[in-house]
């Protein structure tokens, strides 16, 4: 393995690892909301938000984007191509959640 495949497979697995840490954060509703709904809100707004849903959204979100950068971690590290597939299957998923949680949250 070239130096530049240990390089990308630190930073994968490093922005993994942030990624899973920030959804775990989420989950237990601590740190700072990172969803555009509450970055978005007014100061009076936010006061009155319920953040509970907001902070399970980001974390679902959070731990799929994990889920991407270990399989593209993965897919460098064993050289398996077929690997990519499951990639954008979670990608797509990950994209669908985010639209149909904004606007359920949205009701």
């Amino acid at each position: 393995m070239e130096m530049h495949e240990v390089t990308m497979l630190v930073i994968l697995f490093l922005t993994a690892a942030g990624f899973f840490v920030m959804s775990y954060l989420h989950f237990r509703e601590k740190g700072p909301l990172l969803n555009n709904s509450a970055l978005f809100a007014t100061e009076e707004e936010r006061a009155k938000l319920d953040k509970k849903p907001y902070y399970r959204q980001s974390a679902i979100s959070f731990a799929l984007l994990g889920v991407i950068f270990l399989m593209i971690a993965l897919a460098v590290l064993l050289k398996a191509g077929w690997l990519y597939h499951g990639v954008w299957i979670v990608s797509l998923a990950t994209v669908a959640y985010a639209v149909a949680s904004t606007i359920k949250l949205q009701r």
